[in-house]
């Protein structure tokens, strides 16, 4: 149950990073 939630929080900071990191590079294209 412990390491559902905590790959849960993983993925979701994951995801939180790839899109920022995805908005910061569309940023520098434009």
């Amino acid at each position: 149950m412990l390491q559902l939630l905590y790959m849960l929080v993983t993925g979701q900071i994951g995801l939180l990073h790839v899109h920022m990191s995805s908005t910061v590079r569309i940023s520098l294209i434009f």
